[in-house]
């Protein structure tokens, strides 16, 4: 059985959310079956995972006027049985030599979110910023998760209904993947996109413009070592320009 509960009070411009939820989900085709063997090294899937149950429970309070919007939400997840994967020795020579899907007995996850919004006239301003604490025994339930991201987007309506220009940035702060037995940090990073968006009539619209304006890549998606590279190289693959044309029939 999945439930949930929720309390709502308004006050003014403000409103106070208590919120409890159960979640489950069930291991995907994927997390069961899968092999890939020609990976480095092979990445399999576990037929004996079991499903993932969860607590959630989340205090938020929001404010709403006429051009903003602003909430902050306060939350715990505790976690049974989460899927991930891990490093396994298959062939008990004490080396670990495969990933594969597996259960984290426990995983607790505290943090908390802000949202502010803001519509001025021609503009708008959008920036959301999560803060993720994850606590668990095993280290690989904690992989690739940062403390601290950072979403920001600003729009102008230059001609309206025609030409409109969007700046998008992105932060995620450090974190960490499992390499072997030990932690391979990988640093924290900035990217920003610069686009403009015209409607040229009812039937067809550009946009057009540059990602990643500060061309950040990880140098390290150059060693020799294969998995790293895939890894590394997944953030983004650099400054470049783009065109896209719409045509609706």
């Amino acid at each position: 059985m999945v439930y949930s509960a929720a309390y709502m009070l308004q006050r003014d411009l403000y409103s106070y959310r208590v919120n409890y939820s159960k979640g489950f989900r069930v291991p995907s085709i994927k997390e069961l079956y899968y092999d890939f063997q020609s990976h480095p090294p092979p990445i399999l899937g576990n037929p004996n995972l079991k499903s993932t149950t969860n607590n959630y429970y989340s205090l938020s309070v929001e404010k709403r006027t006429g051009n903003i919007n602003s909430s902050i939400e306060i939350y715990y997840n505790d976690v049974i049985d989460m899927i991930g994967t891990n490093y396994v020795d298959s062939d008990n020579d004490g080396q670990d030599d495969i990933i594969m899907y597996n259960n984290f007995s426990q995983v607790d996850i505290t943090g908390f979110n802000f949202h502010y919004e803001l519509y001025s006239n021609k503009n708008e301003i959008k920036v959301v910023y999560n803060f993720t604490e994850p606590n668990s025994e095993d280290q690989s339930a904690l992989e690739l998760i940062s403390k601290h991201s950072l979403r920001f987007r600003y729009s102008r309506q230059i001609i309206e209904d025609k030409l409109k220009l969007f700046f998008n940035a992105k932060y995620a702060g450090e974190k960490f993947i499992m390499y072997g037995a030990d932690r391979l940090y990988l640093d924290d990073y900035f990217i920003s996109d610069l686009m403009m968006s015209l409607n040229i009539n009812q039937f067809l619209s550009l946009n057009f413009g540059c990602k990643n304006i500060f061309n950040y890549i990880d140098e390290r998606r150059f060693l020799d070592d294969d998995y790293l590279k895939n890894i590394l190289s997944s953030y983004d693959p650099g400054r470049r320009l783009f065109l896209n044309l719409k045509i609706k029939l």
